[in-house]
């Protein structure tokens, strides 16, 4: 570039120079007679506008010559900078190409190799020379090799512009590599393919990370899901017969092991004891929690007035005593789980219920001739407050009424635009088969929180227990 410049630079100072040395020797030849022979002064004009035409037509042919000269001279400049301009471009993209962080193949319409970066080598852990002896199909896994084709052969038929997908490569030492490969197509002209370009990640790492994280979470898995068969096994499978009263219930497990749990069982021969619990939070711990709980409340472990490891004589604990003791006893342990629980105890004399609530959803009471009605929601939840006194309240019922129990899976259960099920909507379908028995009543519940999801998997359990008095 730089002798053009100058030479462009020599031809305009040489057609200057030869300009001002015309119009040199035009004035003297004109002047210098002038002086001395003023006769001469016709004469002299006309010679002068004579040679002056002569010298300014040579000049004008001499600039000419040297403007096409000029001309020529930017001509090459530029193709002397484009040229330059494209061996940089060259340089960049080669820099680029065997640089870059990630592998890049350039690979035939037969799928052989024509160029690779050095990444690739690396990954594959052949030699430049010996990779652009093979063709991706002999380097990758077997069992990677049809989806590769198959989309392969899309890219090819213009169904798609490019297409990414991950694989395991062979390498030289025989092992598998993980990459996440993204292939696209370079077209000539007519619409022939002239090659394939393909960027190689090495994901080997992540991979390891993901089989890691899969192993941990079937570990997890099998735990919850014998958490989960432990609590489904404390269940009661059957209640027993009890005169003038009937029980029906329905539990409908969410994908997470939780922490809903009920049970009912006879206190003596004219009391029964009825509890429904719901351990917040899901996991391995909450399962426990309601597991170790329902313990406690069996008959097994706390006949009569035994319960938490005290003998306090021949009575029953009222249900506020109960929840009092439940109480004492987590808040006295490390990583507790708070829990909501509602525990009541039907007389079957007198036909009074006398409860106590923790935090619970309240029990909907109706008849056939009555709208469902909620009552008190009643204290904090057991596990929260230190030393809480919980309350026993006392109903009265009569024949033809009807008990419903349940956990917040079911008015907490969202349609598939996040629209919760709702206590209202709860309330209408109660109304609506207010008429049917109650082991009835506990499936069409169910089935309406499960139709309300649309097909959503539910977030949390769903646990039912109500009961009737009969006439």
């Amino acid at each position: 570039m730089g002798p053009l410049l100058s030479k462009k630079g020599n031809l305009k100072k040489k057609l200057l120079l030869e300009a001002h040395i015309t119009v040199l020797l035009v004035l003297i030849i004109t002047i210098f007679p002038i002086y001395y022979h003023k006769r001469l002064i016709p004469i002299i004009a006309g010679v002068f506008l004579i040679c002056f035409g002569l010298v300014s037509r040579a000049a004008i042919r001499r600039a000419g010559t040297i403007l096409n000269l000029e001309k020529n001279l930017d001509h090459s400049i530029q193709t002397q900078l484009q040229l330059e301009r494209r061996l940089k471009f060259e340089e960049l993209f080669f820099n680029t190409f065997e640089q870059a962080a990630v592998g890049i193949v350039h690979a035939n319409p037969e799928g052989r190799f024509i160029r690779v970066n050095k990444k690739f080598c690396e990954i594959v852990g052949y030699e430049y020379e010996e990779i652009l002896k093979m063709s991706f199909k002999d380097i990758t896994y077997p069992d990677d090799l049809q989806s590769d084709l198959q989309l392969l052969q899309k890219l090819i038929s213009g169904q798609i512009d490019n297409f990414s997908l991950e694989k395991r490569y062979i390498k030289k030492d025989k092992s598998l590599v993980w990459v996440e490969l993204t292939v696209s197509v370079i077209k000539e002209i007519c619409g022939t393919i002239d090659y394939f370009i393909g960027v190689i990640e090495d994901i080997s790492e992540r991979k390891n990370i993901e089989q890691e994280i899969l192993r941990q979470n079937r570990s997890i898995l099998a735990e919850l899901q014998l958490a989960a068969s432990i609590q489904r096994k404390l269940l009661p499978v059957r209640f027993p017969k009890y005169p003038m009263v009937n029980f029906s219930w329905e539990m409908y497990p969410s994908n997470y092991v939780g922490g809903d749990m009920f049970n009912v069982f006879q206190l003596d021969e004219d009391n029964i004891g009825i509890y429904i619990l719901d351990v917040k939070g899901h996991g391995v711990s909450a399962a426990l929690k309601a597991i170790a709980v329902s313990y406690l409340m069996k008959p097994s472990a706390r006949p009569k007035s035994y319960i938490d490891g005290k003998n306090v004589g021949n009575r029953i604990f009222r249900p506020s005593e109960t929840l009092l003791h439940l109480n004492e006893r987590l808040m006295s342990e490390s990583g507790k789980n708070f829990f909501t629980m509602f525990y009541g105890i039907l007389n079957l004399s007198t036909l009074e219920l006398t409860y106590s609530i923790a935090g619970h959803n309240p029990p909907i009471i109706f008849s056939e001739q009555s709208y469902p009605q909620v009552l008190d929601k009643g204290g904090p939840a057991v596990g929260l407050i230190p030393n809480h006194s919980f309350v026993d309240k006392t109903l009265k019922l009569k024949g033809g009424d009807k008990v419903f129990l349940h956990t917040d899976g079911i008015i907490e259960a969202e349609d598939l635009s996040n629209n919760r099920f709702g206590l209202e909507k709860l309330l209408d379908v109660i109304y609506i088969n207010r008429t049917k028995s109650v082991a009835e009543l506990t499936t069409i519940v169910g089935d309406e929180v499960m139709l309300y999801l649309g097909g959503r998997a539910l977030c949390d359990d769903m646990a039912i227990l109500a009961f009737e008095i009969t006439s």
